[in-house]
This record gives C-alpha cells, structure tokens and sequence, in this order.
C-alpha cells in the first residue's frame, strides 16, 4: 500500500500559493483571450452595409430566418409579437442559403405572403455575425451600436423577453 506523505502547514501553504497562483495566471490569460475574440467579433460584425438599420433611439432586432429550421417560422408570429410589444422594431431577413423559390413556398404554406418579400442578407455579414449557425438568429442594436453575440433559436416567450432585455442593457442608451 502507498504511504501518503504528510504536509506540513508550511509546506501545504507554498503548494496551495502555487497553485492558486497557476489557476489566476489561467484565468487572466483566459480573460484576455476571451476580450481579444470579442474584439474581432466586433470587427467582423460590423454591419457596415446595415448599420443604418440600428440607428436611432429605437431598439431594433433584425432576425435572420430559414424555411430550414421550421419552428422557426411557425413560431416567428409569436416571437416578432412579443419583440415589438417590448418596445423593439423588428426586422427579418431571408437565410443567404435558402433559395427564392424555397423561402416562397415556405412562406405560401404557412400562408403569410407578406414574409415572402423578405430580404435577403448577405452571406458575409451573416457568416461574421454569427447568424447562419441556427435560425431563427437575432441581433439586437441601438443607436449604431450592435451586441456581438447572436440570440440563437426559439425560445418561450419569458426567455425572449429576458434575452432582449438583457442585449439591450449593455448597449447605449443615448444616441450620440
């Protein structure tokens, strides 16, 4: 059988330094990784062709949807409902990847032909911003200023409600 050695308190305080010391040089470095993506993510999403989109004082959310994930245009009525009762003005654009013949008929079915217009975003903004991963993918903005991270899917109304919320408190609240 293994002895297990004895520490004394000296020693077991050096070892408990070092490694609480390890785990914070880990956490720091983390932390700065984790701030250096969020940069780029920033610089990826910038949203230059529609940044005029997320101006003004008014809290927008512009949803990219696909006839490919069908909850998410049985449950778009619900969720644009609830997104402009908070306060936001909503705008849905067409996936990049759907077709136009597919994105009618989706929307023929359901029989909402207003969707059927929709607008399509471009591929390199929605690959930047992190929108072609699931559907249907938020960004919500004010004032010029977009958050970096996408709200992925559906979700029941509280959810909804709190994620939108929570996008919008860290973005500014005045327009410059």
């Amino acid at each position: 059988m293994a002895k297990i050695p004895f520490l004394s308190w000296p020693q077991l305080a050096r070892r408990c330094w070092f490694a609480s010391t390890v785990w914070l040089c880990t956490l720091c470095a983390n932390t700065l990784a984790v701030g250096i993506d969020a940069g780029k993510s920033d610089n990826t999403c910038l949203f230059v062709p529609a940044s005029h989109r997320f101006d003004g004082h008014k809290p927008t959310v512009l949803v990219v949807l696909s006839p490919r994930m069908p909850y998410a245009l049985f449950e778009w009525r619900r969720m644009k409902a609830l997104a402009e009762r908070e306060g936001f003005r909503v705008i849905p654009l067409r996936d990049p990847r759907v077709p136009e013949v597919e994105w009618r008929q989706a929307w023929a079915a359901l029989d909402d032909q207003q969707m059927a217009d929709v607008e399509r975003i471009s591929q390199e903004i929605a690959a930047g911003c992190g929108l072609l991963n699931h559907t249907p993918a938020a960004l919500v903005g004010r004032c010029g200023a977009v958050h970096p991270w996408p709200v992925l899917g559906v979700m029941p109304d509280r959810s909804w409600q709190a994620v939108l919320q929570a996008r919008l408190a860290e973005l500014p609240e005045a327009c410059k």
